[in-house]
């Protein structure tokens, strides 16, 4: 069986960053910033990881710009999204 017969019709995950930089601590998720607990309480709360954008996720490359890549080396395409109350 080939990759097109065994991927699931929608996805299961995503992959999210959040911003880190101008960012009103009071403002922000609480969740988001238990680092301790983070994996879990972000899973449970948003379905799925948040990592700050700017955080290192591998030498020389951002969360963001890991993000942004294929596993084979090419750019992906990514979508910002604002919230605000």
């Amino acid at each position: 069986m080939g990759a097109s017969s065994t991927r699931p019709p929608f996805p299961t995950g995503y992959d999210g960053v959040e911003a880190t930089e101008d960012v009103d601590p009071d403002r922000k998720d609480p969740v988001l910033m238990e680092s301790s607990a983070r994996s879990a309480a972000t899973k449970a709360k948003y379905a799925d990881e948040l990592f700050p954008a700017t955080r290192v996720a591998s030498p020389g490359i951002s969360f963001m710009e890991f993000f942004q890549m294929g596993r084979g080396g090419e750019r992906k395409g990514s979508i910002g999204l604002t919230f605000r109350r």
